[in-house]
Formats: C-alpha cells, structure tokens, sequence
C-alpha cells in the first residue's frame, strides 16, 4: 500500500466588493491579509489530520488482512500530522521484514540477522564477568576471518597477557603494525570488550576509510581516553573531519596526538573545528606539520574560543617571528593553557618579544614555556627579562640550544631575582661559562623559590662550580643541579662537603 503527499489546497482569491474587481491581495488592510492566512493555515491543518486518520484507517484494515502486520508507532502517526504524508521508505518498513519496539532497546529483523539500531549508554560495554582473554582472542581471529585479514601478531601477542577484561590497560599498542581498511574493522572485536588509557596507532598507515572506522569504534564503546595518530601522513581531510566530529560529541577524550601527519589547511580546519567548539580536548600534539603561516592563523582562531585545551605541544613546525604575534595576543587572553611547546622553530628575537609581551600581561595562566632551539640571542634576553617580574605563574622556562651567553645571563640576573614563581630553569648548550656561571650562582645563592637547575654542555670550569657550590650554601630550596663532566675536582664531595644537612642531585652530564 502507498500514501502519496497530497497537493497543496488552493483557495480562490475573493473579489472585493468596493475595489471595482481588484484582488483581495491588492486592497485589503494587513489586518485582513492575516486573518485570512490564518484561516487558510486551519484549512490546511485539518486536511493533514484527515489525511492521517486516513492513514491510520488503513494500516489497520491492512494489519488485519495479513499475518505479517506493521506496526506504526505514536512518533510515525505524530510525523504524519506534521507533514502530512506517509511512505514505507520514511519509516524503515519493508515487505520482506517487520519492525519491533521493546523498551530501552530497538531490532530490525531480516530474516535471521537481528541489527541494533539504538543501544542505551549503560550497555556500551560488553562486560561479561565469564569472558576471558582467549574468549577474545577467539572473537579477533574469527573476525578476521569475516573480514578475510590476518590477526595481528602485536595484538595477540598483549590480548595474551591479559588477566582481567574489566580492568582497564594503560595502552593498546599497534605501533608500526600495518593497519588498512578491513584490519581496523576486524579490531572492533577487541575495542568492544576492552578499555584502555591510550590508544597508539603510530606510523600504522592509516588511511581515511580505516580512520573513520576507528573513531566511530571510540565514540561509540568509550574504549580509550587518549588516541595517537602520529606518522600517518596518508590521511586526509575526510578523516580529520570526522576526527574533529568526534571531538565535539564526546567528552572523554583528554588527548590527541596527530604529529607528522602533513596536516594541510583543510585538514586542520576540519578538525579544529572541535576545538572552536570548545571540546573536552586538554592536551593536543601537532608536531612536525608544518604549521607556519594560515596553520598558525587557524589555530589560534580556534583557540580563541576554547577554555579547556591545557597543554599544547608545536615544536617542529617552522614557526616565523611574524607567526609569533598571534600567539602573543591569544596568550593575552588564554588562562587556561598551561604548558606551551615552541621547540625547534624560528622565532629569533622578535618573535620572542611577542610571546613574552603575551605572558607579561597574563595573571594567572601558563606554569610552563619550552623555547629550545629558536635562535634566540643575547640580545633577546632583554624580552625574557622585562617579563619574568610580571609573571605571577611561570614555573618552568627551556632556553636550550640558544645562544644566551655571558651576556644574556648578566643581563636577565636581576630580572631571575626579582621573580617569585620559577621552579626550573633549562639552560643546555646555552654557550655559558664561567662568567655566566657566575653570575647565575648570585642569583641561585638568593633565590627562594628554584628547585631545578640544568647546565648540561656549558663551559663551566672550576670557577663556576666553585661560585655555584658556595650558592649552594645559601640556598635551600635547590634539590637537582646537573652540570657538564668537565672539571677534574669530584663535584659531589665539593657540594656536600659546603652544605652537609641537605642533600643535592647532582648530576654529571658528558
């Protein structure tokens, strides 16, 4: 049986009386326009209703003349009245199945396959307290049967050592592990019964099919909280679409970690989308992508509405001083971002003015800053100095493989005391000296706050250590000191021998 929609009704337009054979639209008041569309809505409304009484009359009669019988239900009868129209199609009946409601619960039979179309939340997980591991290693191979793929050694090899289903892994590792489209289909056998921390997918060579399969798995059985998807660079904007789709439906995904994966500007505007939404999202890994320019112009737009992403990690990515001024104005505003990775990028002494003038204007916001590696100067420590009394919560800073010097250690000494925040301060390969050292110890031997001091591959002789042993005495907050093995004296015996009621980490780096 078929219902077609019906026609719209036409109602004729009415002669006025005092208009010499105008139309009603031409020379009536407003008042009258409304009043009459209001009435050809109610004409319009009872057709429908007729229209679904009709319907229902029908479907009865139907019901009652055959043995198999459909089933309509309150929302298909309540849609009809809405639209006024009906057909099988809509309503997902079919002449070779029938449909049936239980509560909580929806089936669609065909035949003898029965295909769940709603779950209710609280039976995600198919936690059976009989199931073992080699249950479900059984359910992995047979599915990789159906799917016509061999098992994958890695994961049978940790599905293995597996003592209780219902206790949760801290990871499920697939790193290197060649994972096209009918693989991650057959893994949802495994992610259907199991829980874990992270979800590692490494250089799997992920391609988009396999991606989308994979993210609609962890949406729907919640199975990990924290998803890697480093070193695919096959993927594209499809599936960091519904990657970002993802991201906005679910709330327990804490990190994604998607470096090396040749992110272009569709791709990552496909998936910051989530971010803009302001997602649960708190860590967010983008390594290696190449990201200077619109990449960087796009994240920051969408960081502009997020309140929850914590730690955000763009080292390798080629980032320009001129970059740097939009990372400068969203640190202005940005009180929830903790921790900010620029390691191995470009951003020289202008660029570091930007995100230091960023931070100096912050109360409260970032603990931790890595600015290894960025062709900073001596000359740029003027920046680092105007901002380290301003901060109130900048806890740890990473200067490393940059060329502070002497002279940006002298010039930065009193901006360090006049801080009351620091906890660490890196300073690898900060082309430092004795003179350097020097000057970093009076800032040590006052300093009440420092815990962490690093000073691998410096040029530090017997004169810094002697400077810095002697702070040492002063200061007793400092627990971890690493220095370069480049003095002959034993350093550990020199510092206990100063200061022997507290205890030092002293390390010695080659």
């Amino acid at each position: 049986m078929e219902f077609g929609c019906c026609p719209d009704i036409e109602i004729p337009l009415v002669k006025c009386s005092t208009g010499g054979g105008q139309e009603f639209s031409e020379c009536c008041t407003r008042y009258q326009q409304k009043v009459f569309a209001v009435k050809r809505e109610r004409q319009r409304e009872r057709h429908h209703r007729g229209l679904a009484a009709r319907c229902i009359k029908n479907m009865a009669a139907t019901e009652e003349a055959t043995s198999e019988g459909y089933v309509a239900t309150k929302a298909n009868i309540t849609r009809i009245s809405n639209e006024g129209s009906l057909s099988f199609e809509e309503t997902g009946i079919s002449n070779e199945g029938s449909i049936s409601f239980e509560e909580g619960l929806k089936h669609v039979h065909f035949g003898d396959e029965v295909v769940v179309r709603e779950c209710p939340t609280d039976r995600l997980y198919r936690d059976d307290t009989n199931e073992s591991a080699m249950d479900m290693i059984e359910a992995y191979k047979k599915e990789c049967n159906s799917m016509k793929v061999k098992p994958i050694n890695k994961v049978l090899e940790q599905l293995a050592k597996l003592d209780k289903l219902s206790t949760p892994i801290d990871t499920l590792d697939l790193k290197s592990c060649r994972l096209d489209n009918r693989s991650c289909e057959a893994l949802e056998a495994v992610l259907s019964r199991m829980h874990m921390s992270t979800l590692d997918m490494e250089r799997t060579g992920l391609e988009d099919d396999g991606m989308i399969a994979l993210c609609e798995m962890v949406e729907f059985y919640q199975c990990a909280t924290r998803l890697n998807f480093t070193g695919n660079p096959k993927l594209r904007a499809r599936a960091w679409f519904f990657l970002g789709k993802m991201l906005k439906k679910v709330d327990f995904v804490e990190m994604v970690d998607v470096r090396q994966c040749s992110l272009d500007e569709q791709a990552l505007t496909s998936m910051l989308r989530a971010l803009r939404a302001n997602c649960t999202l708190s860590i967010l890994h983008l390594e290696g992508n190449n990201l200077s320019g619109k990449g960087i112009f796009i994240l920051m737009a969408a960081m502009k509405f997020n309140e929850n992403l914590k730690e955000l990690y763009l080292g390798s990515n080629r980032i320009l001083p001129e970059d740097c001024q939009n990372i400068g104005n969203i640190l202005r505003t940005n009180h929830t971002l903790i921790h900010l990775d620029l390691r191995d990028n470009s951003i020289q002494n202008a660029g570091l003015r930007c995100v230091c003038a960023g931070i100096a204007e912050q109360q409260t916001g970032l603990l931790s800053l890595n600015l290894a590696t960025n062709g900073i100067s001596p000359e740029g420590m003027h920046h680092i100095a105007v901002m380290l009394p301003c901060t109130k919560s900048l806890q740890d800073i990473n200067l490393s493989n940059n060329r502070v010097g002497d002279y940006g250690m002298m010039m930065s000494k009193l901006s360090l005391l006049a801080n009351r925040s620091l906890l660490k301060l890196t300073l690898c390969n900060s082309r430092i000296t004795c003179e350097g050292a020097i000057a970093l110890a009076e800032y040590v031997a006052e300093s009440k706050t420092l815990e962490q001091l690093d000073l691998r591959d410096n040029d530090i002789r017997i004169a810094g250590l002697l400077a810095l042993a002697l702070a040492y005495k002063m200061n007793y907050k400092l627990y971890r000191l690493t220095m370069p093995r480049t003095i002959k004296i034993d350093p550990v015996f020199f510092c206990i021998r100063i200061n022997p009621l507290y205890t030092l980490q002293l390390h010695l780096a080659g």
